[in-house]
Formats: structure tokens, sequence, C-alpha cells
């Protein structure tokens, strides 16, 4: 199986999971600033750092196959142990699209990694994988 496939088929559990916690995630980050008596729209860092909370906390309580949670608290990363392939979900930023990277050096190696189709270090017979290979999930300001 060629890198981009494994890819895919270790996402299909991610991918059917996003339609039902998503939006759970987003009704329970505004649920927690509706009991603060505070906007989402002005204060939307409190907004995303509640929603990544909320999806964090569900992917918890309801793993997906056999995908591991980060243990820190203040992001959502996971990491599928077949493969070693990480997923680092973040919210878009305020005014649209990926936010910088910044001084956060595991999150610039994250955004300046070659691309998939370009990915050198692949090796099928490797007993993970995609060790290496991060995978970063825009979740889209209309959540």
């Amino acid at each position: 199986m060629d890198r981009i496939e494994l890819i895919k088929q270790r996402l299909a559990p991610i991918n059917d999971m996003i339609p039902t916690n998503l939006p759970l995630a987003k009704g329970r980050a505004m649920a927690a600033l509706d009991a603060l008596g505070v906007s989402r729209n002005e204060y939307k860092g409190h907004y995303a750092e509640n929603f990544l909370a909320a999806l964090r906390q569900l992917l918890l309580e309801d793993p997906v196959d056999d995908w591991k949670v980060s243990g820190a608290s203040n992001c959502l990363h996971l990491m599928d142990p077949e493969t070693h392939m990480k997923l680092r979900f973040i919210k878009e930023f305020a005014f649209g699209g990926l936010p910088p990277a910044g001084k956060n050096l595991r999150r610039t190696q994250a955004w300046c990694q070659e691309p998939l189709s370009l990915f050198d270090r692949w090796d099928s017979n490797s007993r993970y994988p995609l060790d290496g290979t991060e995978i970063v999930v825009l979740c889209s300001r209309g959540l």
C-alpha cells in the first residue's frame, strides 16, 4: 500500500467521528460561554479553547479506534499507535486561515514539514511507517 492510501485508511475512523463530535463540541463550548454570560463573537479565543477542550473530552470519553489523545489538556493532538501518524486539531484564525506557528517549535515543525507527496522518509517496511507525519486539522470558524 502506498503512503497516501495508508494515511487515508488510518484517517477513516477520524472522518467518521467528525460529523457527530464537532457539532457536539460546538454545543458544549457555546453552553460554557452562555453560562459565563459572554459572547462567542466577543471572546473568540475563549470559544476556541472551549471548543477544543470539549472535542478533546468527547474523544477521551469515546475513543476513536486505537487513536490516543495527547496528555496535554491545553491542546488536542491525537496519535495513531499503529503508524505513529499525529493529528493536530486547531481552530481557524479569527480572520480566516491557519494561525501562524509563532515561536512554538513543535508547531513550527508541523507547519514546515514537507508536502505529503514529497515526503522522503516513507518506509513501508518500518514498524511505524508514518512516524514523523503530522496532519494539521483546521476546524472552520463556522463551528
